[in-house]
């Protein structure tokens, strides 16, 4: 996942199994096959979390060897999605432990991390929009309103990326902008018998606001954004 200036990029995020378990597991397989030996998972979390063990050489030496085997792995695969240790920060996110194993791994950004239940859960804050949000105007909250309502799964993406405000603000816009051109073409088109009537002039602006209204609603706001 990239990031600028703090806010996830919806459009450059990916998913690949790569996790801290699954070096866990090659770790544990490994050793079992090589030395018919079952590592204690409490040794493996241990070097995991804390880059140490306290066992023989031969074997802080074989977890050693395929945890940074693994790393090498992970970077080349980073590498796949552009990613540059020379231009760009690492930020490594995880629930069941960290690793800061010697050589590539280095480069991590280490964060702050909670510690529940004997899990390391990463202390990170998601974008709030809460006092963006309020400066929409009523296109941008029907709009979001109708997302939240009908597609709440898509809802849910751009709060969680904080992509919420930018979005409705760009909707908002081309909705008034629509609304006043129809609103113009109707009164162009729909001019007053007695252009000295109130009465007249009032239902003629009422009903160019109504079908004004009607088309930005259904081909703009009331959709998928």
């Amino acid at each position: 996942m990239y990031l600028n200036n703090g806010r996830p990029i919806e459009s450059k995020s990916w998913t690949e199994k790569l996790g801290v378990n699954q070096c866990f597991i090659r770790i544990q397989n490994h050793i079992m096959d090589t030395t018919g030996v079952k590592l204690p998972e409490e040794i493996i979390n241990q070097f995991l979390c804390k880059c140490e063990i306290d066992v023989s050489s031969k074997y802080q030496n074989m977890v050693k060897e395929i945890a940074e085997q693994y790393v090498r792995e992970l970077f080349d695969k980073l590498r796949d999605y552009e990613y540059n240790e020379d231009l760009m920060k690492l930020y490594v996110m995880g629930g069941g432990a960290k690793s800061r194993a010697k050589g590539e791994l280095d480069m991590l950004e280490e964060m702050t991390y909670k510690e529940v239940d004997g899990l390391l859960y990463p202390q990170i804050e998601m974008p709030d929009e809460t006092e963006d949000l309020t400066k929409l105007g009523k296109y941008g909250r029907m709009a979001m309103n109708y997302l939240k309502e009908n597609e709440p799964a898509r809802y849910k993406t751009l709060m969680r990326f904080g992509k919420m405000y930018e979005k409705m603000s760009a909707v908002e816009e081309e909705a008034n902008q629509l609304y006043d051109q129809l609103e113009m073409q109707y009164l162009a088109k729909h001019k007053p018998q007695n252009p000295s009537s109130t009465m007249e002039m009032w239902k003629i602006r009422e009903q160019a606001k109504m079908q004004a209204e009607e088309v930005v609603l259904n081909q703009i706001v009331m959709r998928f954004h």
